[in-house]
């Protein structure tokens, strides 16, 4: 097996473009998590309000915690998206149902 100097350069567009997309995601929610409280608790429905003294402790107040369950649901939701872009790539039929 050769090395192939295209690869290189595919994987290095792949890590810019992830860097770029981790500025958009910090920059939208550091936007949107701004305005909440950042030491108040976290308001919890009535049948969930056991879960705020633990949850408090882990996550903290309202504006570190939306930040980073933010943050992992955008992590999580570019990794559910890689294995969907694999499942895709790997699966012939859909790729020539896709061209029809």
């Amino acid at each position: 097996m050769q090395f192939d100097p295209s690869f290189l350069y595919i994987i290095v567009q792949v890590i810019f473009l992830e860097g770029i997309l981790s500025i958009d995601n910090a920059a939208v929610l550091g936007a949107l998590v701004s305005v909440l409280p950042p030491k108040e608790m976290v308001p919890w429905p009535g049948p969930l309000k056991f879960l705020g003294p633990p949850v408090h402790r882990i996550l903290g107040g309202q504006r570190y915690a939306a930040l980073k369950v933010g943050l992992l649901g955008a992590y999580l939701g570019r990794g559910l998206m890689l294995v969907m872009a694999n499942f895709v790539i790997h699966n012939h039929y859909l790729k020539i149902l896709s061209a029809a």
